[in-house]
Order: C-alpha cells, then structure tokens, then sequence
C-alpha cells in the first residue's frame, strides 16, 4: 500500500512539474510576442496574462491537493485497520509536499511576475506614445525621412511634426547650426 501512496506522489510531482512547465512556455512565448509587437499591444498583453497566471496558480495547486486528499480519503475506507498509521504519514506527506510545493511555485510565480514587471516598465519607457506625450515630438522631412540635422532640410521645405494628438505641418524659414557634444562625449 506505501508503494501505491509513493507511485500516487510520483504521479502528483509529474503532472505538477508538467503543468509548471506549461506555465513557463506560456511565459516564455509572452516574452518573445512582446518582442515582436508594438509596445502598447505588448504591454496590455503582458498585463492580461499576468492576472490570467496569477488566477491559475491558485487553482492547479488546489485540484491537484484536493485530488491527492480525496485518493487518500477512499483508500482508507477500503484498508484494514493495521494500514491507518501508514495513510496518516502519507496524508503528512502530501500534506508536507504541499507546503513546498505551494512554496516553490508561488516563489517561482512571483520571480516571473517580478520579471514580467521589469519587462513592462522597459517597453513602457520604450513606448513612442510615451515619449510624444512627455512634449516630444518626431520630425519628418518632405521625403518622410527623420530629420536628425539641420543639414536634412532646406528654407522653405514643408516638415511633419509628429506630436500625441496629431501631425503639424510647418515650413522652414531658417536654420541655425548649434555646436553641441555628442552622445557620450565631454563638452
């Protein structure tokens, strides 16, 4: 009978390892579709399979410990006497395996979920909408190229001037060179 509780807990770790593993494949392809799309969709994205972890967490450990109490429940009906002792320490067992259990995962859930935390504020800081609402803006030349220097324009030369709510369209009148250091360098 002890073979049948040790083969039960065997069963438990698997399929508690298996669904673990679910979880960290569904992270990881979070992780690479944040990659691979805008930061606001990837962001609110992000968002919803947060909760939609933190909400399943809960319930696989639950079943799985429901499942394991209910197969110890049956089975001491059907034993002899002499064999409660021996459901009693597998009950203490499960019941030990448990804790860890529900220790290791929350641990490892909220090592994620801190992850995935760090991963949002960077795309969020990453975000174009972000930037144009902190009173930046994006300036496109008449060939829809980024103007970056005063040498990219010309007087009288219609520029696009992208900015939160819209697009401003505005003629140069006069460029002035600015001696400024460049990134990195000392002024």
């Amino acid at each position: 009978m002890a073979a049948d509780c040790t083969d039960y807990e065997r069963r438990l770790f698997r399929s508690l390892a298996g669904k673990l593993d679910l979880m960290n494949r569904r992270a990881d392809y979070a992780r690479e579709a944040l990659r691979a799309r805008a930061p606001s969709a990837m962001i609110r994205d992000a968002r919803h399979r947060a909760a939609d972890l933190d909400n399943l967490l809960p319930e696989l450990v639950t079943g799985r410990i429901r499942e394991a109490r209910d197969r110890a429940g049956s089975l001491s009906e059907k034993l002899p006497v002499y064999v409660t002792e021996q459901i009693r320490e597998a009950r203490a067992r499960s019941d030990r395996t448990e804790a860890d259990l529900t220790g290791l995962l929350t641990s490892a859930f909220e090592d994620r979920k801190h992850r995935m935390a760090v991963l949002l504020a960077v795309f969020d800081g990453l975000s174009p909408i972000r930037r144009l609402s902190r009173g930046y803006s994006y300036v496109e030349s008449p060939d829809r190229r980024a103007v970056t220097s005063v040498d990219a324009v010309e007087e009288g030369d219609i520029l696009r001037i992208h900015v939160t709510d819209g697009v401003i369209r505005a003629e140069v009148t006069e460029k002035e060179r600015l001696e400024r250091a460049a990134a990195g360098e000392q002024m």
